[in-house]
C-alpha cells in the first residue's frame, strides 16, 4: 500500500497538489534511481519547480544540471534521476513548485542505499 503525505503551502491559498512516486527506493550502490512527480493545478499558475535534498539538520537545493543529479523540472512531470548513487544520497527527497504567492511543498520521499564499503 503507497501512503502519501501531501503537505498544505499555507498561508499560500491555491498550491498544486504535488505527488512524487515512489515512495521509497531501496538500491545498491553504484545504481541509479528514478523520482517521477505529478503536479496537478487548479487556481494557481505554476511556476517553476525544483528538486530539494534533505538531511537531518540540512535542506539543500539539487542542480539537476550536475551529472550526478539528472532529472528535469518540466512542469507537470518533472523527474529526478539519481546517477551513481552513494550512502550520502541516502537523504529525503522533495519537489517544491512556485506559484505567484510563494512556493508550494509536495510529499517527500526516500532513497535507501544498499551495499557495502571497502576499507582496506
Amino acid at each position: 500500500m503507497l501512503h502519501i503525505v501531501v503537505k498544505s503551502c499555507i498561508p499560500f491559498v491555491g498550491c498544486p497538489i504535488v505527488i512524487i512516486s515512489p515512495q521509497l527506493i531501496s538500491t545498491d550502490i553504484g545504481t541509479s534511481a528514478t523520482f517521477q512527480a505529478i503536479v496537478e493545478t487548479y487556481n494557481n499558475i505554476a511556476l517553476e519547480s525544483r528538486w530539494l535534498r534533505q538531511g537531518s539538520n540540512t535542506t539543500e537545493t539539487i542542480d539537476i544540471t550536475n551529472p550526478r543529479y539528472l532529472g528535469s523540472r518540466n512542469l507537470p512531470f518533472p523527474e529526478l534521476v539519481i546517477n551513481d548513487v552513494t550512502f550520502e544520497d541516502q537523504l529525503s527527497y522533495e519537489l517544491q513548485v512556485r506559484i505567484i504567492g510563494g512556493w508550494c511543498l509536495g510529499n517527500t520521499v526516500q532513497l535507501e542505499v544498499r551495499g557495502s564499503t571497502n576499507i582496506d
